[in-house]
Parts: structure tokens; C-alpha cells; sequence
């Protein structure tokens, strides 16, 4: 895959986004780091001990998996299929066009088996957002894939509403493919620490602590009588 003009000018886009020696994006290998390192840290510093290594794994495993959620129904699926899709429970990924929603509903709960350490944040809704609005842009423009450029062309369930240069399409793809991994930090950043909720829970102990009655020993009465 090349882009440029001229032999000379032509700059391997490969070289650019993907690994080395892989078809695996950078903005998938880092996403998955960060993932695995924003609960981590944040477990650790909640004071979690060896529960955190476990439930950072789960949160990687769900982010994964509910990108692939994302990524397969934005290309568009019927009803039937949508049901066809949740009775299958594989660990195979996507075989013969059935996605196994169950089995991915599974992995993307995961991480919540620590729900007493999450809490909803402003780094999690940011990190949401912005990659539902990646995949809603990259359909706009056709849905355009880096290993299949003329594949959105030729699906019918797709028109471009926003239309780009031919030339432009592989570029496309990779930009919003690599941008559209932010999705898979999600469910880690649930366990970023808030200062919001933590400044709450200070001010609800400080307001409890306020209006706890001390109780005083009758001694000390009689003493000031």
C-alpha cells in the first residue's frame, strides 16, 4: 500500500500505522497498554493488592471486545441476524458472518466484578464519546478499510455523506481506525480515580462526623455541677 505521487514521492502507509511484521494497528497496541495500565495504577492506588493485576485484564478484555461489538455492527445487520448473533456463544471471533454477541457481553461485564471500585468520570465519558463520534464519522465517509480500500465502495447498505478523494480513501482509513481505538480505554477508566466523587465523600464524612452526637460520660456532669 503506498500513497504519494511518483515512485519517489510514495510513503508506505504501512510502515506508518501498522507493526512491524503484523497487521496490528499502533493505535491498537497502544490502546490495549493504556488500558491495561490506567486500572492497573488506578486499582493500585485505591490500595488493591493482587485483584488488581486480574480485574485489569478484565478491563482490557472488555474494551477489546466491545470495540469488536462497535466495529461489527457499524458495517449494518438485520433483526434476524442481530438474533442469530445472540444465541451463539463462541470464543472464535467472527466465523461464517455470526458474531457471538453473548459470548461478547460476557467479556465486556468483566471488569465489573469490581464495581465497588468504579465510578462514572469525566475521562470515561470523553473517551466514550469520542469513539462512538470516530466510527460515526469513519461511517459518514463510506467506512473505508485499510486491507479492503474499494470493500465500503461496493457495500450497498453504505453511501457516502460525506464524500472524500478516491486517493484519500486508504489515509482515511487508517486515521479513523487508529482513532476509533480510544474505545477500547473505556471500561479501564472507569476505575480512574474522580477527585468530584472523592471530594463528595469527603464532604459526607465531614457533614456525618458533624452530626453524631457525643455522648458524655454522667461523671463529667456531676463534676461541672
Amino acid at each position: 500500500m503506498s500513497f504519494g505521487r511518483g515512485s519517489k514521492g510514495k510513503m508506505n502507509l504501512s510502515q506508518i500505522f501498522l507493526v512491524p511484521h503484523s497487521s496490528m494497528l499502533y493505535g491498537s497496541l497502544f490502546s490495549m497498554i493504556a488500558a491495561y495500565l490506567i486500572s492497573y495504577f488506578s486499582l493500585r492506588k485505591k490500595k488493591m493488592g493482587n485483584e488488581a493485576l486480574f480485574l485489569s485484564l478484565g478491563s482490557l478484555a472488555s474494551g477489546i471486545w466491545l470495540y469488536e461489538l462497535v466495529y461489527h455492527y457499524a458495517y449494518g445487520s438485520t433483526l434476524s441476524q442481530f438474533l442469530l448473533d445472540a444465541q451463539r456463544i463462541d470464543i472464535s471471533g467472527t466465523t461464517g458472518g455470526v458474531f457471538p454477541l453473548a459470548w461478547a457481553i460476557i467479556m465486556i461485564l468483566l471488569p465489573f466484578a469490581g464495581y465497588k471500585w468504579m465510578s462514572v468520570n469525566w475521562f470515561f465519558i470523553g473517551a466514550t464519546v469520542a469513539g462512538f463520534s470516530f466510527f460515526v464519522l469513519w461511517i459518514l465517509v463510506g467506512f473505508p478499510q485499510f486491507d479492503h480500500v474499494d470493500w465500503s465502495s461496493a457495500w450497498t447498505n453504505y453511501k457516502q455523506v460525506i464524500p472524500i478523494p478516491e486517493q484519500s480513501r486508504l489515509v482515511v482509513a487508517f486515521v479513523l481506525n487508529s482513532l476509533s481505538k480510544i474505545l477500547v480505554c473505556a471500561p479501564a477508566l472507569l476505575f480512574f480515580p474522580s477527585k468530584k466523587v472523592q471530594l463528595i465523600r469527603r464532604r459526607n464524612q465531614h457533614t456525618v462526623a458533624e452530626t453524631i452526637p457525643v455522648e458524655v460520660p454522667p461523671s463529667t456532669l456531676s463534676k461541672k455541677k
